[in-house]
Parts: C-alpha cells; sequence; structure tokens
C-alpha cells in the first residue's frame, strides 16, 4: 500500500515544498518491534486460517 506525503516548511523569507511516498507495508513489517512482528502475523493469518479450516474439514 502506497501513502503520498507532502511537507511544507516556512523559513521567514522562504518556504520548501517537499512531496513523496512510500510502501507502508514494507516499512511496518521491515522492523522489529512488538507492533512490527503483529503485522507479520497479520500478514500471515489468512494463510494459518485457510490451513486450519482445510485440516478441520479433512483435507
Amino acid at each position: 500500500m502506497r501513502v503520498g506525503y507532502t511537507a511544507t516548511f516556512s523559513l521567514e523569507i522562504i518556504s520548501v515544498i517537499v512531496s513523496g511516498n512510500f510502501d507502508l507495508e514494507k516499512l511496518i513489517t521491515s522492523c522489529s518491534g512488538l507492533l512490527c512482528k503483529a503485522a507479520r502475523a497479520l500478514k500471515g493469518r489468512h494463510q494459518a486460517y485457510d490451513a486450519e479450516l482445510q485440516q478441520i474439514m479433512g483435507h
């Protein structure tokens, strides 16, 4: 998921505008903190859920 941003810095006489975008999913899943671990677990939860359903259904 790409997220765009724009920032404006005004210093008395001049103004600087910076804009860009970044991949939010890569940002979250590339770190090692608790939030990042939770994001990685969420990303894989669909496969785990499907595997559990297949096991329950006997496939």
